[in-house]
């Protein structure tokens, strides 16, 4: 047996380090790009979440004034249903008014001919 010491090859040992270190590199600078990714889209969730509330509240605005436009409209309704009502009446009463007017009107128009009549003969 040779007590001879192998001289190391230290060239390989460092390009095994510096491949290492190249690795590292490269997952070291991927992490720090998934973290402002992670960083940007939880601000952007942030800036949804906040637009969805908006949204929310003017959905509600608007069920809301829905809500008093339907009122508004059953309650043109309801008036519209009472003024028909009341005009129907109002036309009912001028229709005999007109018919006893009209009535009037050729009884006096019979008797004023009847008299120019009693005149003639006369």
């Amino acid at each position: 047996m040779s007590d001879t010491v192998q001289p190391h090859d230290h060239a390989d040992y460092e390009q095994r380090f510096t491949r290492i270190a190249t690795i590292l590199d490269v997952i070291a600078e991927e992490q720090l790009t998934q973290a402002r990714s992670m960083t940007s889209l939880t601000e952007l969730v942030g800036r949804v979440m906040d637009g969805q509330g908006k949204l929310t509240e003017i959905v509600q605005r608007l069920a809301e004034r829905q809500d008093q436009l339907d009122e508004a409209m059953e309650s043109l309704a309801i008036k519209g249903a009472a003024s028909e009502d009341k005009f129907n009446a109002a036309m009912e009463r001028l229709t005999i008014k007109s018919a006893e007017s009209g009535d009037n009107l050729n009884a006096l128009i019979e008797l004023m001919d009847r008299h120019l009549r009693e005149g003639d003969k006369q």
